[in-house]
This record gives C-alpha cells, sequence and structure tokens, in this order.
C-alpha cells in the first residue's frame, strides 16, 4: 500500500470513530484533559486541515485553532468527512508527494511530511476510542 493509501486507511478510522459519536458523548473528557469528546474530535478534523493548507498554500485553520482544541458545533461526522475528503484529494494531487513543502518543522518532501496526518489522524481515533473505553 502507498503512503495516500495509508492516510486513507487512517482517515477512515477517525471517520468510523467519529460517527459512532453519540451527542450525549461530547462533554465527556478525554484521555487529553481537559479536552472533551468534541474538542478532540475538533481537533483531529482541524489538524487534517491544517496539513492540507500546508501542501494547498492555503490558511484553512490557524495553528492556534488546532492546538487550542477551538470546537464545533452540532454534528461532527461531515466536519471530520470533508476533512478526510480534502485530505485525501490534497496528498493525491500530482507532484505533492515529491515537492519541497515548507512545514512547521522546516522545508521536507512530501513524501515525509505525509507521516503527520497519518499519524495525526490514527492517534486521534485511538484517543477518542480509549476515552471512551472502546476499541479501534
Amino acid at each position: 500500500m502507498d503512503q495516500v493509501g495509508i492516510l486513507k486507511v487512517a482517515v477512515g478510522e477517525l471517520q468510523k470513530v467519529v460517527a459512532a459519536l453519540d451527542e450525549s458523548e461530547m462533554e465527556m473528557a478525554t484521555n487529553c484533559e481537559p479536552w472533551t469528546i468534541r474538542q478532540m474530535a475538533s481537533h483531529a478534523a482541524n489538524s487534517q486541515l491544517l496539513w492540507v493548507g500546508i501542501v494547498t498554500g492555503e490558511e484553512i485553520v490557524s495553528v492556534e485553532t488546532v492546538m487550542g482544541a477551538v470546537p464545533y458545533q452540532g454534528d461532527l461526522a461531515p466536519i471530520v468527512r470533508d476533512a478526510a475528503e480534502r485530505a485525501v484529494a490534497a496528498w493525491s494531487a500530482d507532484g505533492v508527494l515529491e515537492a519541497i513543502q515548507a512545514t512547521p518543522f522546516g522545508d521536507m518532501a512530501g513524501s515525509a511530511v505525509i507521516p503527520f496526518p497519518i499519524m495525526d489522524a490514527l492517534g486521534h481515533a485511538w484517543d477518542l476510542s480509549v476515552s471512551l473505553g472502546r476499541t479501534v
């Protein structure tokens, strides 16, 4: 499986976890206190959008919004689905993996950057699941 294929699996797992969330769980604490489930899921979506912005050159969300876990209101499943679709599309674009990307960690080839959104998606799916006593 190539790197974009692994990203598809990772964001797919995140989407499954968020789609299974119930409104009654949204204000529960996570293993990343003081963040709630809603904040963690919002952070997960925004993390993907931050990486999309890095490879597309547009600011979709600010680092402060991502790292502050600014929560979205309402149903989070469509928000995470949109972020996942945008991530896959951005990383699938011609030349993105070969191009040098300007990241917060310095300039790196896209193939060295894509592991960050992969681990973000998987890590946040795990965080949400563990916080609710579920498995991924």
